[in-house]
């Protein structure tokens, strides 16, 4: 009992300067980095290839890659949307989808803040949607990425899911 006891207060007592001498060692080789230089991301990019059957234009698509990249995929956004890709008439629309009204919340649930300068803000808004005069008419995809089918077969409500008329 003496000796399982002694060897417990060992190990307990090693144990912090494990992981100190882990810590240190894993500082070390995270200093050799460029400052400067972003480090890459070690997920594991999505895989979208069954989404881009159909919608190819997203494969280049800034928006979409940079989110490819770190592991994020349609599905993480839109849902499974099994039945809009078995629907080859398009009648079905994908699981969610996001009417203007929340396209900045659903946004902020992984990004809470802008990272760079306001006047960045305002040149972009200025060169990519002129046509909104006050700030509060603008999303997060009205500069970020063109995340929406320059052309489309058919159009739903994104509220209710119902097609809508050609208009």
């Amino acid at each position: 009992m003496k000796k399982s006891k002694s060897a417990l207060i060992a190990a307990l007592v090693a144990l912090p300067a494990f992981a100190l001498s882990a810590w240190l060692a894993g500082a070390v080789f995270a200093s050799d980095a460029d400052p400067g230089e972003k480090s890459e991301s070690k997920k594991q990019p999505a895989d979208n290839s069954s989404c881009y059957v159909c919608h190819a234009d997203y494969e280049e698509e800034r928006l979409a890659q940079i989110h490819v990249k770190e592991g994020i995929g349609c599905v993480d956004c839109h849902g499974q949307s099994q039945d809009h890709a078995d629907d080859e008439d398009h009648f079905t629309p994908p699981d969610v989808m996001y009417p203007l009204a929340k396209i900045d919340k659903s946004c902020e649930e992984c990004h809470d803040a802008h990272d760079v300068p306001a006047t960045n803000v305002l040149r972009r808004w200025q060169e990519r949607c002129p046509e909104k005069t006050k700030a509060s008419d603008i999303v997060c995809t009205d500069c970020h990425g063109r995340h929406r089918l320059a052309k489309r077969k058919v159009r739903w409500n994104k509220t209710t899911g119902e097609m809508l008329d050609d208009e």
